[in-house]
């Protein structure tokens, strides 16, 4: 009896040993389960973070193809841009050289043309100057020549005058003329003779009387 109540003390021991030894191993399981299940969500969460960022990186990645495709094509419209105005800079500089080169040669000609024009207008301004002093001259002259016709026309204007009382007596030049020559006078001799002269007496006072001017002759026409 004592020994069936002995194993049976030792079972019942043995069952709650046993018993809390799985209800400690099922507790530790179960935290485990806790943690194992934390992990899982931790991974879950990790996976989709990743996804996540996957998805971001595939969409950066795109981005960033389609922006180089884009750069690409810009950098090829750039260099083509480039090589055009390479082409359009090198035509353009040609033709700004053949267009200074054809200045060059019109500013030469145009330097000519300017000696040659500064060269006739010294050559000009020379010939204005003779011709002033020749015109200057020739005023000279032709105020001499004026003041000699007025003298001229007052002599002939004197002419005219001394000529008048000729003109009034009615004969011609041939008359006057002969008039000028000398002829011998025949006077008739006195009938009576000629006065002894008086003499005056001798003069006490100086004359005042101032004797008036002889008359001037009568100019002779020149008849010729």
């Amino acid at each position: 009896m004592k020994v069936t109540v002995i194993a049976l003390s030792l079972l019942l021991v043995g069952s709650l040993a046993t018993s809390g030894y799985l209800l400690i191993e099922r507790k530790a399981n179960v935290q485990k389960i806790t943690e194992a299940q934390g992990e899982t969500k931790k991974v879950r969460k990790t996976n989709l973070d990743l996804t996540e960022e996957k998805t971001q990186a595939q969409k950066s990645f795109y981005e960033a193809k389609a922006n180089l495709t884009i750069a690409s094509n810009s950098v090829t419209q750039a260099l083509e841009e480039i090589e055009s105005l390479k082409t359009k800079s090198a035509s353009e500089l040609a033709d700004l050289q053949s267009k200074l080169s054809a200045a060059d040669d019109k500013e030469t000609t145009l330097n000519g043309e300017l000696l040659t024009r500064d060269e006739k207008i010294t050559q000009l301004a020379a010939d204005h100057n003779a011709t002033q002093t020749k015109l200057q001259a020739a005023e000279e002259q032709l105020a001499a020549r004026l003041t000699e016709i007025q003298e001229r026309e007052a002599d002939l204007t004197k002419s005219v005058e001394a000529l008048k009382p000729f003109l009034a007596t009615g004969l011609s030049a041939e008359e006057i003329a002969q008039l000028k020559e000398k002829r011998p006078v025949d006077l008739p001799k006195p009938v009576l003779s000629a006065p002894t002269p008086i003499r005056p007496g001798k003069l006490t006072q100086p004359l005042t009387h101032t004797p008036k001017d002889p008359t001037p002759p009568l100019p002779i026409p020149n008849l010729d």
